[in-house]
């Protein structure tokens, strides 16, 4: 029933107490945190330029190609077969969370696109395609994929559970960021990135990214 609601509320259909806004979508009304957006698309991303001062590029687009492909079942995508000045290579990732709500728990799994451009001495990555993926239930024989633009651009009654789900999946967005990032950076430092990549976020995050 639970996995319904967290379904229905996305497209404005329950009971009449959500409703969707199809104006600006940058405004978000769903807890403290605010997540960063892009101007053109308005797709939820995070992004950061990173210095390494000393790498070279080969070394840099090596380690990311391995680091991508610790985490994924698809193997990282480069634009060029070969390293250039400016490579790109990216992969989807996915970590596991759960939405608590009235006692009850409802798991689902959080998926994401990671995107790395590689030059000399420094690297960019990108952290967005943020897609809730509900789970098949009773009622549903398939999973639900749905873009987490789709929660943000929808206003719910204060203090509703509808809000409270959404400020939940909100902040695992944030956590989910958060360990990608940290994972990616120690290993583009040359350090193990591994285990911080297959730690499913909980808690608070840490440390903001660069918007």
């Amino acid at each position: 029933m639970l996995r319904l609601l967290c379904f229905l509320f996305v497209f404005g259909s329950l009971s009449g107490q959500a409703q969707v806004v199809s104006s600006h979508p940058t405004a978000v009304a769903h807890g403290e945190i605010e997540l960063p957006r892009t101007s053109d698309t308005h797709q939820v991303a995070y992004h950061e330029q990173v210095l390494l001062r000393g790498q070279t590029q080969a070394k840099l687009h090596a380690r990311g190609m391995q680091w991508l492909g610790q985490y994924s079942q698809l193997p990282a995508r480069q634009e060029h077969a070969r390293p250039q000045p400016q490579a790109s290579i990216s992969s989807p990732g996915a970590q596991e969370y759960e939405l608590q709500v009235q006692g009850l728990r409802i798991p689902y799994k959080l998926h994401y696109l990671v995107a790395l451009n590689t030059a000399e001495g420094s690297y960019r990555y990108t952290i967005t395609n943020f897609t809730v993926e509900l789970y098949p239930d009773q009622e549903h024989s398939q999973s639900a994929f749905i873009p987490m633009e789709k929660y943000l651009d929808a206003v719910f009654i204060p203090h509703s559970n509808e809000e409270q789900l959404v400020a939940q999946i909100k902040q695992h967005v944030e956590d989910c960021a958060h360990t990608v990032s940290e994972g990616l950076k120690q290993a583009m430092r040359g350090t193990s990135g591994e285990a911080a990549m297959l730690r499913p976020g909980t808690g608070a995050t840490q440390a903001r990214l660069r918007r």
